[in-house]
């Protein structure tokens, strides 16, 4: 089981999804890539049409802020679900995807503030950032054109300088 914030946080997006039926309908099992677990490398080396489309849930950053307060210090984690179709039409893979990933993540917030590290909660604030679309993301496309989609979310968590040092 996870112990540290960072693995909490991804560990709650992963269920969001995968816990919302209408994903689970558009996105079969094994084309939901997510970085934990026992696979050291969960995409497929060759995609098939059968293997889209895919979605990735992959860390992307963020910003540190130790002493932020003088007691208090905060990180803003960021986070893609990358989507990537197969596929040229927008009605077959890409928008009902989109719109399952918008449905899972009506309620996210709420899951994500019940969090706790260290006996206290940690997550303050949660948004989607931005999502951009195109014809070509190579790095999710892995050669298959088609639409490919990124969905970024910014999750904000503030700990007591105590609770980080241990003292």
């Amino acid at each position: 089981m996870a112990t540290d914030p960072f693995t909490l946080v991804y560990e709650a997006l992963r269920g969001i999804l995968e816990g919302n039926a209408d994903f689970a309908r558009v996105v079969k099992k094994n084309n939901r890539m997510f970085y934990v677990g026992p696979s050291r490398r969960p995409e497929k080396d060759v995609p098939q049409d059968s293997d889209r489309p895919e979605v990735r849930l992959a860390p992307s950053g963020g910003e540190a802020h130790l002493g932020a307060t003088s007691s208090s210090s905060k990180i803003v984690k960021r986070f893609r679900i990358e989507v990537a179709t197969g596929d040229m039409r927008v009605d077959e893979r890409l928008f009902p995807v989109q719109w399952s990933i918008y449905r899972a993540m009506a309620g996210w917030q709420a899951v994500l503030t019940a969090l706790t590290w260290n006996s206290k909660a940690f997550v303050v604030t949660s948004k989607l950032s931005a999502v951009s679309e195109g014809l070509s993301e190579s790095d999710l496309s892995q050669g298959v054109r088609g639409w490919a989609a990124v969905w970024e979310c910014e999750i904000e968590m503030w700990f007591t300088t105590s609770d980080l040092t241990g003292s």
